[in-house]
């Protein structure tokens, strides 16, 4: 124990370390070795509950899009029929060896790339190399923030994230790219960083704050890349900032969803009431799934943990639907026995 409370974090990255220390028998010195620790095969050598293992991070797959971006780099194309020919019957063909990084943030981003595609001690590992090289890499904050499990650390974490990625993008680039910024891979990282800013301020009980940060993530990228508009949804619905919530609900059409379709049924009821329009906003809801309802009246209880997936219609999508507007289905007076009122058991 007393080496282990000695230990530094370049020592624990080494895999294998000594240390000389004070015991019942005097000064003693013991070699260390964690063989496991820094395994690169994408196995977790911690076991950690994850119901994705084996399954690459996605964020991992932009790595080959970088290296497309840098061989094309290396090109000169007369239009754009020589550009696909060049894609198609070289570099799809696997022909085409793409320029490595030259860049400092070029060969961070790289290592961030090769992090998100392993587990345990050796992501955190390549996420501190790639901040030796290049500290405006927003996506090894991004790293280091999902690998702790204190919230202020997190959110200390992404927020240096997010400020890396303003210095890498400079002032400029926001000016200009505003409106398309997930279709933009130099930003990606950014926009992640700034996602987590969010999501941990909203754990915190710090929902308004989360608010304005879900709210510049969807001016940036309209589009809603990430998913934004699900996670703000619920968060106007808990700040009763309904006529905000109606006009997300207007902006993005999602009427085969029971996340979209719930919110829309309540925001209606509690701005209108018990009134035809309200009703007629829940009927599509009960359509959507019917499961959902079960939850929010208190038939069935959900889950201690969430499932991995879920289909349409589903009752693991009734799960994650219900998980997220329980408490706001609850908090609407009348809301829940406006439910029940309504409520035909699923066939």
């Amino acid at each position: 124990m007393r080496i282990l409370a000695q230990t530094t974090e370049k020592e624990i990255d080494s895999g294998r370390f000594s240390r000389s220390v004070q015991t019942s028998k005097g000064q003693m010195e013991f070699t260390i070795s964690l063989p496991e620790l820094l395994e690169t095969d994408g196995k977790d050598p911690y076991q950690k509950a994850n119901f994705r293992k084996g399954i690459p991070d996605r964020r991992s797959m932009e790595r080959v899009t970088a290296q497309m971006h840098r061989a094309l780099e290396e090109q000169d194309f007369d239009n754009f029929e020589d550009l696909n020919r060049f894609i198609r019957e070289e570099y799809l063909t696997g022909k085409v060896q793409a320029r490595e990084p030259e860049m400092a943030l070029e060969k961070a981003q790289d290592l961030a790339y090769q992090a998100f595609d392993v587990y345990g001690r050796k992501r955190i590992q390549l996420a501190n190399q790639a901040l030796e090289i290049c500290p405006d890499c927003a996506d090894a904050y991004v790293i280091l923030a999902e690998q702790t499990g204190d919230s202020q650390k997190a959110y200390e974490l992404y927020s240096e994230g997010v400020a890396a990625g303003q210095r890498a993008l400079g002032p400029e680039f926001f000016k200009e790219k505003a409106g398309y910024f997930w279709g933009i891979l130099e930003s990606r990282p950014y926009m992640r960083a700034r996602f987590g800013v969010a999501e941990t301020l909203e754990a915190m009980g710090r929902t308004e704050e989360a608010v304005e940060h879900y709210r510049e993530l969807l001016r940036l990228n309209p589009n809603d890349n990430q998913g934004v508009r699900d996670v703000l949804l619920p968060c106007l619905l808990k700040l009763n900032r309904d006529d905000e919530a109606n006009e997300l609900l207007r902006r993005y059409k999602a009427e085969s969803f029971a996340s979209w379709s719930y919110p829309r049924a309540l925001v209606t009821f509690r701005m209108k009431g018990d009134t035809a329009t309200a009703r007629k906003q829940l009927l599509k809801a009960l359509e959507t799934n019917k499961y959902v309802t079960r939850y929010l009246i208190g038939l069935e209880e959900l889950p201690a943990v969430l499932p991995p997936s879920y289909t349409v219609r589903s009752k693991e999508e009734a799960i994650f639907c219900a998980s997220v507007l329980l408490d706001v289905w609850q908090q609407t007076p009348g809301a829940v026995e406006w439910l029940k009122k309504h409520y035909t058991k699923p066939k």
